[in-house]
């Protein structure tokens, strides 16, 4: 009996999100106690660093769309795009300075977030229905966030038990090779060709998309919820670490190590105005992107 042309695609598209994900989750829950306890920068400082990642993940999408709607193949331009992210997320291990991690940041912001909504619509492009199997395949990239995080704890645990803080550069490690897989493996994904009748500015069709309903209602929900959602990754590693020292031996061997320093309530100023700016701009280009392929294309 012969297989479906497409039995083969949502193991394909899970594993291009499980990485996918895996690379980002592999060093953010870590960056604000790494940068604090280990770098010994300034709460504003480590705000910075965040908004450069905004700066980063605002204008880069829309550059990005623009070269991929028009003159570049998605998964090449994937490939390429990890590539150079694994090279910039290797040094933010060892740069010590605040304005080169700084720099760096910012740059590095600009080169992964695009990939974010690009992983997204090249899954849109072949998935044959859509609704049904995004959901499926979408799910991998939690995956990747869980299952890198559980490593990261446990090689904290193994090979940093001595300074666990100082351990944490081997995050931004993991995702430089997670990046190098990701951008080895993607030239492998579907042939997802740029799209010949793409004429009209990216930047302008997200933004008129967005004022389409429900879209509109989309981007006014996302700005609180966003700040919401950045709490989590700011304050959730130091609140487990410090419950994790009076929790029984099977969390630790379970969760590995981790926590971080204290710090003040004001301290994360600077990371809730990064993620109430880029989740809405992300949802709103990548909504528009994939509205036009599916408009433009044949599944």
């Amino acid at each position: 009996m012969t297989k479906s042309p497409h039995a083969a695609l949502l193991p394909r598209l899970s594993v291009m999100m499980f990485l996918q994900y895996a690379i980002w989750g592999a060093w953010l829950p870590f960056l604000w106690s790494f940068l604090a306890g280990y770098r010994h920068m300034q709460p504003a400082q480590i705000g910075n660093m965040f908004a450069a990642g905004a700066v980063g993940a605002i204008v880069g999408p829309f550059i990005a769309g623009q070269v991929a709607d028009r003159w570049f193949a998605t998964e090449k331009f994937l490939a390429l795009s990890h590539l150079v992210g694994a090279a910039l997320v290797w040094q933010l291990a060892s740069i010590q300075s605040y304005s080169g991690f700084l720099v760096f940041s910012l740059v590095y912001g600009m080169v992964y977030a695009p990939t974010l909504a690009l992983t997204n619509s090249l899954a849109f492009h072949h998935l044959p229905d859509r609704d049904a199997q995004f959901g499926k395949v979408r799910l991998w990239g939690t995956f990747g966030w869980i299952v890198v995080g559980l490593a990261m704890g446990q090689w904290l645990r193994y090979a940093h038990s001595a300074d666990v803080v100082a351990g944490k550069a081997d995050a931004f490690r993991m995702s430089a090779i997670l990046g190098l897989l990701m951008g080895l493996y993607c030239w492998t994904l579907p042939h997802t060709p740029p799209s010949k009748s793409a004429k009209s500015n990216a930047t302008f069709a997200a933004l008129s998309e967005i004022l389409r309903q429900p879209l509109f209602t989309l981007f006014l929900l996302a700005v609180p919820v966003s700040c919401i959602h950045q709490f989590y990754f700011v304050h959730t590693e130091s609140f487990l670490g410090a419950k994790q020292a009076s929790a029984p031996a099977f969390f630790k061997q379970l969760f590995g190590e981790g926590g971080g320093s204290r710090w003040s309530r004001r301290s994360c100023r600077g990371a809730r105005c990064w993620r109430s700016a880029w989740w809405p701009t992300r949802c709103a280009w990548s909504s528009s992107r994939t509205s036009t392929r599916c408009r433009c294309r044949r599944w």
